[in-house]
């Protein structure tokens, strides 16, 4: 569940809402690049995230989340990027307030953190598959514990040395 303004709780029921997209992609060497709607081809931010496998209802099942990120390089501008192991946090904003101005005021809501996985680029655009923390539970699991065990005796043993990075969270 995300945590909303009751003024974003009203205009999201709405009509006529504007929405914007905002991706800030972290480099390796840690410095950063802010993607926005102007940057991405049209309808070139999805995020898959399912509950279960397509035709039936699974239980005691992780899906892991997936991004797929199209940025438009018609410019070239994005050619000299290398997007190998970056970090992607995806944020979608609903516009709640618009001055005569032209400004705008945006409540953002964070659809998660992904990890590069795949990069495709042509010469019109880069797209890119990432997935959340839960594709780093995806390691064989090997124990010495003997069973039966409770489950979280399993969980920890299976955590410790093989995933710490994802498992950290849930402790």
């Amino acid at each position: 569940m995300q945590n909303t303004s009751s003024e974003y709780k009203e205009l999201v029921k709405q009509s006529g809402r504007t929405f914007k997209a905002k991706v800030i992609c972290t480099f390796p060497d840690n410095t950063q690049k802010i993607f926005t709607d102007s940057d991405m081809m049209q309808n070139g931010l999805k995020i898959n995230d399912a509950t279960s496998n397509e035709g039936s209802f699974d239980v005691g099942c992780a899906i892991i989340k997936e991004l797929v990120l199209e940025l438009d390089n018609s410019n070239k501008q994005l050619s000299d990027i290398d997007f190998s192991n970056a970090k992607f946090d995806v944020r979608i904003g609903l516009v709640i307030e618009q001055k005569y101005d032209g400004t705008t005021k945006t409540e953002w809501i964070k659809k998660g953190i992904y990890y590069t996985e795949e990069i495709t680029e042509n010469e019109n655009f880069v797209s890119i598959v990432a997935y959340d923390a839960m594709s780093k539970f995806d390691k064989p699991y090997n124990s010495s514990l003997r069973f039966p065990q409770m489950l979280l005796s399993i969980f920890s043993n299976a955590c410790t040395g093989l995933c710490k990075f994802a498992c950290h969270r849930f402790f």
